[in-house]
C-alpha cells in the first residue's frame, strides 16, 4: 500500500483499485473510503487509517524512543525541546498526560 503525507492528513492508495486513493485524517478519524463510509458508518478504524497509524506510530517510537522528561515539567518546555507532534503521539498512546501545563508520566 502507498500513502503520502499531505496537509489535511494523508492519501493512501486502494489495495483493489491501483491509481486510486483515499483520503485518510487521523487526528478527525475519517477515511474517504467506501468501508469506512458504508461498512464501519464512520465508526472505527477502516484499513486505510490503520495502515497509516502503523506506520506513523512506528517511525515516531523511533524518534521518541529517547525523549526523558521529570513528571510535573512544564508542557511548553516540552514542545520547544522535542515538538508538538511528538508531545501529541505520546498523549494518543497513553505514555503522558496533561494537566494545568504540566506534562506526567502514566
Amino acid at each position: 500500500m502507498k500513502y503520502l503525507k499531505t496537509e489535511g492528513g494523508y492519501l493512501v492508495e486502494s489495495e483493489s483499485k491501483e491509481g486510486t486513493f483515499y483520503k485518510v485524517n487521523l487526528e478527525i478519524t475519517s477515511c474517504t473510503c467506501p468501508a469506512f463510509k458504508y461498512f464501519l458508518h464512520g465508526q472505527g478504524a477502516c484499513k486505510h487509517m490503520s495502515y497509516v497509524a502503523s506506520k506513523e506510530r512506528k517511525d515516531l517510537t523511533k524518534e521518541t524512543k529517547d525523549i526523558t522528561f521529570v513528571d510535573g515539567s512544564e508542557a511548553f518546555e516540552f514542545v520547544d525541546k522535542y515538538g508538538e507532534e511528538k508531545l501529541n503521539f505520546l498523549k494518543k498512546i497513553g505514555e503522558v498526560y496533561e494537566k494545568n501545563g504540566k506534562l506526567f508520566k502514566m
